[in-house]
Parts: structure tokens; C-alpha cells; sequence
């Protein structure tokens, strides 16, 4: 059995890049398997609370980190429950998913839009397509129940909506949009106003933002996810470039501890600004320490 080793995301991880963007809510979904709540991840404290058929632990979306796991909803009882109601003149949702379900609505995020129009939606059509939905909706042109993942994105402002979907704007509008007032909260898996229209799929890294992401966040946020992380052992200290972070690379072979799954580890790294992909990084790995060490550019944690 390979021996753990750390992974590192320098720079623009996709965590550390969508909490620069100050979430109202974020629920990972990559809670622990058996878990009954979902961590709100955004510091706002909304706990989700799980119903019915819901798995954590399942396969996630985000390349070469295996920590970051997503939750499997059964499509006939499984939901998440959650406190926040959303109320304003502008937001945005943002969800991954992934399902092949067709023939009737399935509902990845809702707070009763479906209804009265005074909630937020995310959604996949009987068709398939991805639907954004506040007051006003809109429907991606192309079909997303082909069982792969997915990243979904609806935003809204007093006057416009842009629906975006793998990271590109594929429909908008114009015109006046009423503040939504937040009849239900949130629920995730299933309508937020009733427990029908149930999610079959996955889902993860679910976020509502207090206004509209730009069209360049979310290509961001998008491209993020993409980016495998660097795996090396611990107990090993060379001159790195950022650029080796941004791809996939070998673990190397030298190891000192072995620390247990999912220990922290302190990482070190020069306090230095505006690195360019070229410029080299000095960085130490040391054993496990009882404090989680986050450096500038980045954040570790054991893997197998």
C-alpha cells in the first residue's frame, strides 16, 4: 500500500477562491458517510438537516482532490433541509450535479420558485435541461442528464439573468426583476415549498451568493475545479515552481512520518507576494503538528 502523502493547492484553489467570494451559504456536501447534517462551509452557521435517501461520501467533481466527496440522492425521499431563506434584489446559486434522471422535474435546489416565483431554483427539466428560476427563469439549450458532472449557475439583478452552465453563459435575459422576499428556505434535493420533485443524482459544493456572480467568477470557478492538486510525501524540502502546482505530477519518494488520514500537517512556504508561474517556491512539509498551519498560497491535508 502507497504510503499518505500531503496534497497542496497553491494559489487559486477552488475552495479558497469561492470563499474570497463571500457565500451566504455553502454546503460542500462532502460531509462524512452517516452524517445527519451537512456543514455550512460559508462560517453563516446553516447546518443542513438530511431526510430520506441521502449517501454522503460518493465520488466528487473536483479533479485530483479526493477529500472533497459529494452526496447521492435517491430521487424518491432524500433532501437536506436548511435555515437560510434567501430574500433580495439579486443572487446567484451555484450547484454541481450530476444525474441521468429524466421524465419529470428534478429539483437540485429550490425555495419555492416553482411555485409563486418568490424563491430561488436550480433545476433539471423532464427533458434534462438545466433551469435557473427567481422571478423569472431561465432554460439552458442543451440537455445536462447525460450522468456526468456538471456546474450550474444561475444570477440575477434587478434587471438581468444569466444562466451559465460548465463555466459559459448559454442563456440571458433583460428587464425588470422584483426582489424575491424568501417564502421556504433553501432546501437542496427537493422542492423547497413541498417534499415532491426529488433530486436523483449527485450533487456537491452548493453555494447562494448575496448578488450576481460575473460571468468571469464563474469561468473561475469553473476552471478551478479542473485543476489537479500537487501530491508529494511528507518529510521532503526542494524548490518548487507554482507551476508544478497547476498539473499533475508524481508523489515523491522520499518519506520521514506517516501521518494518519485526514491529519493535518503544517505546511511552510516564504511569505512572498505576486508569484508568477515561473518563480520558484521554497517549501517544507513537516511532521503533523497539533495546529493546522495554512500558508500564503495554500492548504494541505493527508491523503491516501
Amino acid at each position: 500500500q502507497a504510503a499518505p502523502s500531503v496534497r497542496l493547492s497553491l494559489g487559486d484553489s477552488y475552495d479558497s477562491y469561492l470563499a474570497s467570494l463571500n457565500p451566504s451559504a455553502w454546503w460542500k456536501l462532502a460531509d462524512a458517510v452517516g452524517s445527519g447534517t451537512a456543514a455550512d462551509s460559508s462560517g453563516n452557521g446553516y447546518t443542513g438537516t438530511v431526510s430520506g435517501g441521502v449517501t454522503f461520501g460518493q465520488p466528487g467533481p473536483l479533479s485530483g482532490i479526493p477529500l472533497e466527496t459529494a452526496a447521492l440522492f435517491d430521487g424518491t425521499s432524500g433532501y437536506i433541509e436548511t435555515a437560510y431563506n434567501p430574500g433580495g434584489p439579486a443572487f446567484t446559486i451555484a450547484s454541481w450535479y450530476r444525474s441521468s434522471a429524466s421524465g419529470s422535474t428534478n429539483i437540485i435546489l429550490d425555495s419555492g420558485a416553482a411555485e409563486n416565483n418568490n424563491g430561488l431554483g436550480l433545476w433539471l427539466t423532464s427533458s434534462g435541461n438545466l433551469k435557473g428560476a427567481a422571478k423569472g427563469s431561465l432554460t439552458a439549450p442543451a440537455i445536462s442528464n447525460d450522468g456526468l458532472w456538471h456546474f450550474g449557475v444561475y444570477a440575477f439583478t434587478s434587471n438581468t439573468q444569466n444562466l451559465y452552465q460548465d463555466g459559459v453563459q448559454v442563456i440571458s435575459a433583460s428587464g425588470p426583476i422584483a426582489p424575491i422576499t424568501g417564502d421556504y428556505g433553501l432546501r437542496i434535493g427537493a422542492y423547497g415549498g413541498g417534499l415532491f420533485d426529488y433530486f436523483s443524482g449527485s450533487a456537491a459544493e452548493v453555494a447562494v451568493f448575496p448578488y450576481a456572480l460575473s460571468a468571469a467568477q464563474v469561468g473561475q470557478l469553473y476552471s478551478l475545479a479542473g485543476t489537479p492538486a500537487k501530491q508529494f510525501t511528507t518529510g521532503t524540502q526542494r524548490a518548487y515552481t507554482l507551476a508544478d502546482f497547476l498539473m499533475q505530477v508524481n508523489s515523491d519518494s522520499q518519506q520521514a512520518v506517516q501521518p494518519q488520514l485526514g491529519e493535518p500537517v503544517q505546511v511552510m512556504a516564504p511569505l512572498q507576494e505576486n508569484l508568477m508561474p515561473s518563480d520558484s517556491v521554497a517549501l517544507s512539509v513537516l511532521a503533523p503538528g497539533t495546529t493546522w498551519s495554512t500558508a500564503t498560497y495554500g492548504e494541505a491535508s493527508c491523503v491516501a
